[in-house]
This record gives C-alpha cells, structure tokens and sequence, in this order.
C-alpha cells in the first residue's frame, strides 16, 4: 500500500506538469553576487526516508553564491519541548559547491539545458541525542527538454568519505510551473509565482544502507513525491510545500517504527 500511494501521487504531481509553460528565468551575471536568507517551519524532519525528528522544527539557512561558487549553513531547530529540547539545534550542515550551466540551446532536438554541479557537505549532530558528524562529496547533472514538456531530470551521487565510506544515489524528475494568473505586487515588489511537483528515488550501497539501516546489501531505499509553491521576487520569496516520503525496502521497513511520513513546511526568506 505504501508503495502504490507513492504511484499515485507521483501521477497526480505528472498530470499537472503541462498545466503552464516553462517560466523564463533570466540567470544573473557572473561577477554577481547573491545572499539569501532563509526560515522554513516543518511538520518533521524527514532525510532520504528516514524519520529524524516527528515533532515540528524550524529549519534556517544562509547562503551566498558568486559566479560558479556557492555556500550555505543550514540548521535545524526543534520547535517542541516533548524531548526537553525546545530550540535546541539538532542538526548543523555545511555545504559548499560549484554549479555551472554548460549547455543552453533553445533550439535543442531533445535536451535544451544541461547544468552541472558538486561539492561537499558536511553533517553535524550537536544535540545529545544526535549521530556522529559525517563529510560527503557528491557530484550532479540536471537536464531540462522542452519535448518533454520542461520537464527536468536530476540525478546526484554522494559519496559517504567518513563514516559510511558508501555511496547514496538520488534521481528526480520535477517541473517548474508559471501560475502566470497568480503574478502580484506588493509595494514595489512585483512577484511571480510558481508550483513545482518532482518525484524521486534513492538508491544505498551496501556499506551505506549498512551503517544508516543495518541493513544487508545495495538496495533502492526510499521513494518520495512532493509540491512546492513559491513567491518570488528581487528581494523577496515565500511559499507552502508538502512532501510524501516512504520507505521501499523491506528490510529497512521492518526495523523502522514510522516507514512512511508526509511533511508539511511553510518557507519565507529574503535575499540580496
């Protein structure tokens, strides 16, 4: 059953990818700098199908990219004092990364855009109740085909260097969609809006889903499906998400108390 509800939000979230054309995003100029700021509140806190934290926790992220580069530190705060954590920060992440767009082609027989991008991320538990701290490095290839209706492909490996030392594989495929109908202004601020659905898979090597689930062998782990919303504009975005993820394995299923969860998030942030 919890297989086929993934199926089925996976086609509701396809049906509605022709729903708009693709929006036209102008990329900002190399030498540019760009700061965001961002506070994301969410029902749990969900990572590659795993449950890490039931209750509602506040997940805040600051960012900066120029030309190629990019960083961003990100933190997880438990809004709940149900484990006498309240606002205790559970989980501190570093990433650091290169992303470069190196093919555009408007006119393209099949693929019309081919970005690519990689880096390192490193994960910090400094709760009590967290895990032991890990570094990954992962490398990525997003492609976009407008046969394809806009649709784009996405399709990421990490690589666990320290405590895993295994190898975790997540493809996607999401589309942009223009709600060109609920474009709006406030003050000065003209906002754009647009829903992206994406389904994904993720894929463990046996010395990964060994040291996340105990588990034996290489194994597709976890499914999700999800919709995001987003307002946007110079300075300003905002948005409602909700995200399905459910565990496919059933190994790992039968050591899991909570094997699938739906996540609920509401993101407001600025940037400059």
């Amino acid at each position: 059953m919890r297989f086929l509800s993934v199926v089925c939000a996976a086609a509701v979230l396809c049906s509605s990818m022709y729903a708009a054309e693709v929006p036209a995003v102008a990329p900002a100029p190399a030498d540019e700098t760009m700061v965001s700021i961002k506070e994301e509140f969410l029902s749990n806190q969900v990572f590659r199908g795993k449950l890490l934290n039931e209750d509602p926790i506040m997940k805040s992220q600051v960012g900066v990219e120029k030309g190629l580069f990019g960083f961003n530190v990100t933190g997880y705060n438990d809004l709940t004092n149900i484990h006498d954590n309240t606002f205790d920060v559970s989980e501190l992440d570093l990433n650091i990364y290169v992303k470069d767009e190196v093919y555009s082609n408007p006119a393209g027989k099949f693929v019309n855009e081919v970005t690519v991008f990689g880096g390192f991320e490193l994960f910090t538990y400094p709760g009590d109740e967290g895990g032991e701290s890990t570094l990954e490095a992962y490398a990525g290839i997003d492609t976009m085909s407008k046969k394809l209706a806009g649709v784009h492909t996405k399709t990421v490996l990490h690589y666990d260097i320290d405590e895993a030392d295994g190898c975790y594989l997540e493809s996607a495929m999401y589309r942009p969609i223009d709600i060109k109908k609920a474009a709006f202004n406030i003050g000065k601020q003209s906002f754009t809006t647009t829903a992206t659905p994406e389904i994904g898979m993720g894929w463990g090597s046996a010395s990964y889903n060994d040291y996340h689930w105990g588990s034996e062998g290489s194994a597709t782990t976890d499914w999700d499906a999800a919709l995001k919303v987003i307002c946007e504009s110079k300075n300003f975005m905002f948005g409602p998400s909700i995200t399905y993820t459910d565990l496919v394995n059933p190994e790992i299923q039968d050591d899991v108390d909570q094997s699938s969860n739906w996540t609920y998030g509401f993101m407001a942030g600025i940037k400059f």
